[in-house]
């Protein structure tokens, strides 16, 4: 619509809110309706919740929506006077422009007065280049809110995926580090079964090897030491400190085997299987350590708790399926 004659055009660019919190005189110096832009930018800013007042959501929306349409309206029919009158009392205008901060504000500098509670503006008044601009600015919210809201939700979902690849790579790190600690402990209980074989292979019952025995002693000086030492303990060399070790074990073994009945197999497969697994291998690696020479008593024992702590790995290790 063309402007009347004597009124100035709507020229001059356009000024955002960003442009007057950066420099507020940026309004005077460059808008060509700076009233219009103050007004803008009192509703985009101050019309938030705060303890002492709630502002639902997309209220600011539908308060544009209403006065786009006042605007749109006289612009429509620019000498049509109900279209520029507005009772404060109206439901519309009592919901949507007067509570919002800055929407009145708007009113005032397109041209609009206040008097017995009713909105004119009155012939004079009309200046369309400036309803113009107002319905620009009215009509520029959508899309700069649309832009916002697309901006916003493009750095959430970089930010999800950001989250998402760090976690992949804690868990990648994690998995590593088990397979780290699970080799190790192959390696240990490796270890010990080999000890283990060695030394049930090289045992001979005390009735089979006398003679031998006899033959080792009369070698050499340390055979004749060790028999000495044998003779004055009945044989059983520190037999008291194995079989108070043994019993240490075996008190351990205890609530590992209620643990390992219980662990499901989700746990069994995760740090507390490893740590239930490390634990009873290092009980094996103690048992290995029980001296029990020639105590056929206290080998026996010793091995039972080693089948028994073997068993439990089994157990566990079957759980992880």
């Amino acid at each position: 619509m063309a402007a009347p004659p004597g009124m100035r055009p709507a020229t001059g660019p356009r000024i955002g809110a960003q442009a007057f919190e950066a420099d507020p005189t940026a309004l005077a110096d460059s808008s060509p309706y700076p009233a219009i832009d103050a007004a803008m930018l009192n509703m985009m800013t101050n019309n938030v919740s705060n303890p002492l007042r709630v502002v639902p959501p997309g209220f600011v929306e539908e308060s544009i929506k209403l006065l786009l349409k006042v605007v749109g309206n006289i612009l429509s029919n620019p000498a049509e006077r109900k279209f520029r009158s507005l009772k404060k009392a109206n439901k519309q205008v009592a919901a949507k422009i007067l509570p919002c901060r800055g929407a009145l504000q708007l009113l005032t500098a397109c041209g609009f007065r206040s008097a017995d509670g009713i909105l004119t503006m009155a012939d004079e008044m009309v200046d369309v280049p400036k309803l113009e601009y107002a319905k620009g600015r009215l009509g520029g919210v959508g899309a700069e809110k649309a832009a916002a809201e697309e901006s916003a939700a493009k750095a959430a979902e970089e930010a999800r995926l950001a989250l998402y690849r760090q976690q992949q790579e804690d868990r990648k790190e994690d998995r590593e580090t088990k397979l780290v600690e699970r080799a190790k402990l192959d390696e240990q209980r490796a270890e010990f079964a080999r000890r283990a074989e060695l030394e049930s292979a090289e045992y001979v019952p005390p009735a089979v090897a006398a003679g031998e025995a006899e033959a080792a002693v009369a070698a050499t000086p340390a055979a004749k030491a060790a028999a000495a030492r044998d003779a004055a303990t009945g044989g059983l060399p520190a037999a008291g400190a194995s079989w108070r070790a043994l019993a240490s074990v075996e008190k351990a073994v205890e609530p590992m085997a209620a643990a390992v009945e219980q662990i499901s197999a989700a746990a069994a497969a995760d740090t507390e299987g490893l740590g239930l697994e490390e634990q009873m291998t290092k009980l094996l690696l103690k048992l290995d350590g029980v001296a029990v020479g020639q105590d056929t008593e206290l080998r026996a024992a010793r091995k039972a708790q080693v089948n028994r702590v073997q068993g439990l790995l089994d157990a566990l290790e079957a759980k992880r399926g």
